[in-house]
Parts: C-alpha cells; sequence; structure tokens
C-alpha cells in the first residue's frame, strides 16, 4: 500500500512529502505529516505526534533552570535547580544508543564546580562552556566555566576587561567567535538588560549600547 501523502507547496510548485516513524517493534512505517509549512529555501515541517525513544540508564533527577547542549551525538546536561537545591552533576545522553550515563569529572585545576542554575551551556571547539547562573554564594562578576569532555576537567576562563555583574536566567548566543549575552537577573533577582560580548579570540569582554 502506498503511504498518504500531503502536498507541499514550495516557491510555488507543489510536490509530495511523508515521513518514516518507528513503531512499538522497530520498523518503521511510511505515514503522513501533519502540515509542512514552505520557508524560503527551507522547509519547517509540522508534526502532530511526539514520539519517546527507548531510553536506558540512571535518568538524571527531575530539574529545572539547567544547561543543556549537543556535542556531535551526545547530549550534555548539567546543574539545574531540584526542589529547591543547586546541582552540580553533569549527565549526558548518548543519542544514538539513546542510553543516560553521570559524567564523572575528574578534579582538575578549576576543581568541582559550583552547584548553580539559570546558567546557560554553549558548545565552543569541542568542550562545553557554561556561562553565568545562579550560586548560593554568587561572585560580583559574571563567570564562564569551561569543561573539556577529553580530560573530564573543568576550569575557569581567563578573561579581560571589564566583566558583566553576576546573573541568571540570561540569553546566550555564540555568533562566530563571539559571545552575545543580554539581560536575566542578578543575585538580588533584580531584572536586568544590558549587552555585553565576549570575544573568544581575545577573551576581551565589551559592553554595548542598547
Amino acid at each position: 500500500n502506498n503511504p498518504e501523502v500531503a502536498p507541499v507547496s514550495e516557491n510555488g510548485k507543489i510536490h509530495v512529502e511523508a515521513k518514516s516513524t518507528p513503531t512499538e517493534n522497530g520498523n518503521l512505517s511510511e505515514t503522513q505529516d501533519k502540515d509542512v509549512v514552505s520557508e524560503g529555501l527551507g522547509i519547517v515541517s509540522v508534526y502532530d505526534q511526539w514520539i519517546a525513544p527507548p531510553i536506558s540508564g540512571t535518568r538524571p533527577k527531575a530539574r529545572y533552570e539547567h544547561g543543556s547542549a549537543v556535542i556531535d551525538d551526545k547530549m550534555y546536561i548539567f546543574g539545574g535547580n531540584h526542589n529547591g537545591r543547586y546541582l552540580n552533576d553533569l549527565q549526558v545522553l548518548n543519542l544514538r544508543s539513546w542510553s543516560w550515563s553521570k559524567v564523572e569529572v575528574q578534579a582538575g585545576l578549576g576543581g568541582i564546580t559550583t552547584p548553580c542554575a539559570g546558567h546557560s551551556l554553549i558548545p565552543w571547539d569541542g568542550k562545553l562552556l557554561s556561562v553565568a547562573g545562579h550560586t548560593k554564594d554568587p561572585s560580583e562578576t559574571l563567570q564562564v566555566k569551561v569543561f573539556d569532555p577529553q580530560a573530564l576537567t573543568w576550569s575557569t576562563l581567563k578573561t579581560y576587561g571589564k566583566p558583566p555583574v553576576s546573573r541568571g536566567g540570561q540569553s546566550v548566543t555564540l555568533v562566530g567567535m563571539t559571545l552575545v549575552i543580554f539581560g536575566g537577573q542578578d543575585a538580588k533577582r533584580s531584572l536586568l538588560n544590558d549587552l555585553h560580548i565576549l570575544d573568544l579570540e581575545t577573551m576581551t569582554w565589551d559592553e554595548m549600547d542598547s
């Protein structure tokens, strides 16, 4: 039987598109997309069903305000808030085998990083950058920690210039070799609307007029 497919309009042309979804027995079945929206040169597919893959391993405890990032075929989860308590564990989900495991962090020059929440986890040059975040004993200025997946160690990024005040819940985006940081809440939970950039080549902070 031929699968039902929905027509798709892309740049004025009509074609059809089907998707494959795994069934409970592991086989693939052809099903119809709920909707497909053409946007410029790309296609945005909208599906009507979420699929929970078969996860193995010990799952991390429930949390929020954690950081997550993907490097190659692994998704890392760091820190967060669990029932009002800050966490500093680093968990990894293998996206090929769908298995969870805890990363046994080694005591490097930076030691074991402080429990935090509301930070941002950014993949950069094969490493993870943990940017800002709320801690029990907050520092005056924002800190950037670096995790090396090969050495399994954390270290503190040495930067120059005037760093932003410490904060959590900020927005962080990597644009080329520049970290762009906006807003968040300071240690007293006052809202911020400042804009800062960190040049990852010179490791220098700059505040931008916003």
